[in-house]
């Protein structure tokens, strides 16, 4: 992935680069109604063959996320 645009109704955390809580490469919280933009990244795990961003939503609420990811 090069660029990600996030927005959530919930507070969440995305995880950048990690299959798990543990090997997270970068951890962001992000705020109900917050937005999340990262370009000209490079978020691609080793050996996978698509780049990896997780969210973790604790809230015990339903979140919805929109958003728009892409990139080589």
């Amino acid at each position: 992935l090069n660029f990600v645009v996030l927005r959530a109704d919930q507070a969440v955390t995305v995880r950048l680069n990690a299959t798990t809580d543990a090997a997270a490469k970068a951890t962001v919280p992000l705020a109900a109604g917050g937005l999340l933009v990262l370009v000209g990244t490079t978020l691609d795990r080793p050996g996978a063959s698509v780049g990896n961003v997780r969210v973790n939503n604790n809230s015990g609420s339903t979140a919805v996320l929109t958003g728009v990811a892409g990139g080589t």
